[in-house]
């Protein structure tokens, strides 16, 4: 049996229970005969030297001061939750309170993690949820609520007063995620102390990708300090609150059940792809105006539904047999969705598009003709007006904060308003074509090869701020434009029961935006 060294939770001196890769480096070589380890990959891994990381005084020092001092007083202030959560997990699926599972620590040295449990007994242990099959049946009750606002991890604050974990660091990963592991050790996120939450986190938990959540992860190792803990502190607040990036069995693979060929498109000039969500009042508009397009028959359409909970898919589906849906069973976001497209399209351009847009007769020839006309630029947006003909304001600068704060004070302050016109492009009157900073993700035609050259959208996006950080991009290749002459309708309003989490979303997406475009 183990041995645990008191009141430190490592295990010291069962040999069984001593990782035989604490302190070094390694990679992961795959193998089709190895087993399949925890992260769906065949494969194993293999030393290929130590670790020499030496931890600075901030992270010696006075890191270890704050995780004593917060985990002491989140112990006292957090009692009484502690013991409502375990009366709940009680009285709901008879059983322990806790749930532990052996997990990396610093250096890959091996811990017990503790998390309220929230999976029913007959769970399989050790095993990450989305290698379980169909998990969402394992789930209790409580359990659902727990891990939509994180409460489940509040246990580990005991694991940070004991000095295991961090408040701050890359999550802890099982002990036999080896693609993960292999993903973290490029970057140096292994040296470090786990955390209870940390940049991976405030940027997609669950959804990300295991190569971008170990490069994330790799990014607070590299700025680690007290303002990088601050900003994924305050992100975090967010992410507590709302249950955006919670994927049951989510891991970033999302196990979708999505085919693509790899030359859609192949055989047209121009590619169109949608993504919606809960659109089936939407999708009639851009719909039936594609079909009167005098450009119909030179495109092909694809939409991906992000497991749409109303009909949208089944009514693409019945009515509009010319187009390619792809419906899977994770709501992966704007720009990810686009993504599943954008990554094998064949054709010279490509549309993006809300379902709520509607274009003209022209729209499409007026766009494709303009880029015919100017090799030298790569993304155009369109004039784009409201149902009553006003117009919507959608290309614009660059995100800033002054931006930012000019859009929240608007109303209140006159230079606020000035700060919003500005970022608007309000203050000009456009008759001809411009270069802009930020197209808008309404509506945008793309070079394809320009698309391909930057790698589609930021998969680090839920929603918001990915078609300016795409734009960005974009201008690193050639000219992006903004043509009043090309109009589009958009049936845009805003739902203010969606604005509360629309808020949290965009907030940290622009902290996403803010940190890569410093």
């Amino acid at each position: 049996m183990a041995v645990m060294k008191k009141m430190d939770y490592i295990y010291k001196n069962a040999a069984d229970q001593k990782n035989p890769l604490e302190g070094k480096k390694v990679v992961l070589v795959v193998d089709e005969n190895d087993p399949v380890n925890a992260d769906g990959v065949c494969g194993h891994l293999e030393i290929v030297g130590d670790s020499d990381y030496n931890p600075g005084f901030y992270e010696k020092y006075m890191k270890r001061l704050i995780d004593i001092g917060l985990s002491i007083g989140g112990l006292l202030v957090l009692f009484p939750v502690y013991l409502a959560i375990a009366a709940a997990i009680k009285m709901d699926d008879p059983g322990p309170v806790l749930f532990t599972q052996k997990r990396l620590g610093r250096n890959k040295k091996y811990f017990k993690l503790h998390k309220f449990r929230s999976m029913k007994m007959c769970t399989p242990h050790d095993v990450p949820t989305h290698e379980v099959e169909h998990p969402e049946q394992y789930i209790t009750r409580v359990g659902k609520f727990l891990r939509a606002h994180s409460l489940d991890e509040l246990p580990q604050i005991w694991d940070i007063f004991v000095g295991n974990m961090s408040v701050i660091g890359p999550r802890p990963g099982l002990w036999n995620q080896d693609f993960l592991t292999a993903e973290r050790d490029k970057y140096g996120a292994n040296d470090v102390k786990p955390g209870l939450t940390g940049w991976a986190q405030i940027n997609g938990r669950d959804e990300l990708e295991i190569p971008t959540k170990a490069r994330l992860d790799g990014e607070y190792v590299q700025n680690m300090g007290i303002k990088m803990d601050i900003k994924c502190f305050l992100g975090s607040v967010g992410v507590f609150v709302h249950d955006d990036g919670v994927i049951e069995g989510g891991t970033g693979e999302m196990k979708r059940e999505i085919t693509f060929k790899d030359d859609i498109g192949y055989d047209k000039e121009l590619t169109l792809s949608i993504v919606t969500y809960n659109s089936c009042e939407e999708i009639p508009i851009l719909m039936d105006s594609l079909k009167e397009s005098d450009y119909f028959e030179k495109m092909n359409v694809y939409v991906v539904d992000n497991a749409s909970a109303d009909v949208s898919a089944e009514l693409i589906k019945n009515n509009y047999p010319w187009v390619h849906l792809y419906s899977g069973k994770d709501n992966l976001g704007f720009g990810r969705g686009h993504n599943l497209v954008i990554e094998h399209v064949k054709s010279k351009y490509h549309i993006i598009a809300n379902p709520d847009i509607r274009v003209e007769k022209d729209t499409l020839r007026k766009a494709v003709d303009f880029l015919n006309e100017n090799p030298d630029v790569v993304v155009v947006t369109p004039y784009v007006r409201n149902v009553d003909g006003s117009q919507q304001f959608l290309p614009k600068r660059n995100p800033s904060m002054k931006y930012m704060v000019g859009g929240m004070f608007e109303r209140q302050f006159e230079f606020c308003r000035k700060w919003r016109d500005e970022y608007t492009l309000k203050d000009q009157i456009i008759t001809e074509p411009i270069n802009v900073e930020f197209c808008s993700g309404a509506f945008m035609i793309i070079r394809t090869d320009a698309l391909h050259k930057v790698g589609g959208f930021d998969d680090r996006y839920f929603l918001h701020f990915e078609d300016a950080d795409l734009t960005r991009e974009l201008r690193k290749v050639g000219r992006a434009v903004y043509n009043p002459q090309i109009i589009v309708t958009h049936k845009w309003q805003r739902d203010n029961k969606k604005i509360d989490k629309s808020f949290w979303t965009a907030f940290k997406s622009m902290l996403i935006y803010m940190k890569k475009w410093r």
